[in-house]
């Protein structure tokens, strides 16, 4: 038997999440991840670093700014 995930509006693939728009699909595996949105409707997830919290965005603002 084959299982189906219904959604009215859009089924996140790695999570099967519905949510109104693709960005805002959570991470997979939220304990050790964190979502950085982009924008422009995009957003990835990255490993948390542990060190402190939101090191993921701040590493991922460095390198939209060419200091990482």
């Amino acid at each position: 038997m084959q299982n189906v995930a219904h959604c009215s509006n859009y089924l996140c693939p790695g999570t099967l999440s519905c949510v109104h728009f693709p960005h805002h699909c959570p991470c997979a595996w939220e304990s050790v991840e964190d979502k950085v949105e982009l924008g422009e409707g995009i957003a990835i997830c990255g490993s948390k670093g542990g060190w402190a919290d939101g090191e993921f965005g701040k590493k991922v603002e460095w390198a939209r700014k060419g200091v990482l």
